[in-house]
């Protein structure tokens, strides 16, 4: 999402451009991340003697498996946000340094 900001602006994106692009990511991954998610713990919680095929076939490949797996999808529009803060904060620390390199 960085490089489309660089490609569309021609500039290096700013702080609050930064925490958006790393929202964008981290939502475009929830649709294929929660199920996933979902059906790892599903398989970490199942008894033994449950069938592995089974809970994996459940999850994936019927309707209620998906809609169970994207119950809790309201919550990423927020905790988005994370991966976003984290990136720019990362970006601006990184910037810091290799300016503070280049100076010396």
């Amino acid at each position: 999402v960085k490089q489309i900001y660089r490609r569309l602006t021609s500039k290096e994106p700013g702080i609050l451009a930064t925490i958006f692009c790393g929202y964008i990511s981290d939502l475009l991954c929830v649709p294929v991340c929660m199920p996933l998610e979902a059906l790892v713990v599903q398989l970490q919680a199942a008894p033994p003697e449950v069938s592995k095929v089974e809970i994996v076939r459940q999850a994936i490949f019927t309707r209620r498996g998906l809609v169970e797996a994207l119950k809790s999808g309201k919550a990423y529009f927020f905790l988005s946000l994370k991966p976003g803060l984290e990136f720019a904060i990362f970006d601006t620390i990184k910037a810091l340094i290799l300016k503070a390199q280049k100076n010396a």
